[in-house]
């Protein structure tokens, strides 16, 4: 009996350290953060950075550029205190991606979005197991067809880099500001087994002790 004990205590923190896919998306800054449980590092993109299709915000985000082109001096840029960018689905008339690679892996981020202009503006995130992607103004969607506001993620599992993209082949211009992130703080890697351990000595201990 105690085997099949310590059998299903140890399949138990097994399974703990496999969660399900799924991020969730936020659109109050507030809820955001108190979902996070941790104090994020906050980029209010102060400091003027030239168009590059690589740059590197002041948090050490880095901000990637790729495909299409990059024709456009608003593009991939930090200026007038938010970030800059444009994307376009085949790549005609602006970059075909905007990868952001973070320090460190995390497991949220959020930031201020807006001018949207086409409204197919999507976000792709990979928690660790499958890509899932957002379309921006189906959570912040105006009247206008632009999206405006707030809007953060949090995954079951850690990602350190996201990707943003249109939907469509035209054109998307964005702003961002106060991008804020929440690094991850890593756990030992046997501690699931290790409470499995102790738990099923504490088990057999009180077996032996009833035993006696």
């Amino acid at each position: 009996m105690i085997y099949r004990i310590c059998a299903a205590v140890l399949a138990l923190a097994i399974s703990a350290t496999t969660v399900s896919a799924a991020v969730t998306a936020y659109t109050n800054r507030t809820a955001w953060e108190t979902a996070l449980g941790a104090t994020p590092t906050v980029d209010q993109f102060v400091n003027v950075i030239d168009q590059a299709p690589s740059i590197t915000f002041d948090s050490g985000v880095v901000s990637d550029n790729a495909g299409g082109k990059l024709n456009n001096a608003t593009e991939n840029r930090v200026f007038g205190g938010e970030y800059r960018n444009a994307v376009d689905g085949d790549g005609t008339v602006s970059s075909i991606t905007n990868t952001w690679t973070f320090p460190s892996a995390i497991r949220g981020f959020g930031a201020d979005w807006s001018e949207a202009r086409q409204g197919s503006l999507q976000v792709t995130i990979n928690d660790g197991f499958d890509d899932e992607t957002f379309l921006i103004a189906d959570t912040i969607n105006t009247s206008t067809g632009r999206t405006a506001g707030f809007l953060g993620f949090i995954g079951m599992g850690d990602f350190s880099r996201v990707v943003i993209s249109d939907a469509t082949n035209t054109q998307d211009i964005y702003r961002v500001d106060d991008l804020a992130f929440a690094t991850v703080i890593p756990l030992p890697a046997g501690l699931p087994l290790m409470a499995a351990g102790l738990l099923a000595l504490g088990l057999i201990g009180r077996r032996a002790k009833r035993a006696s």
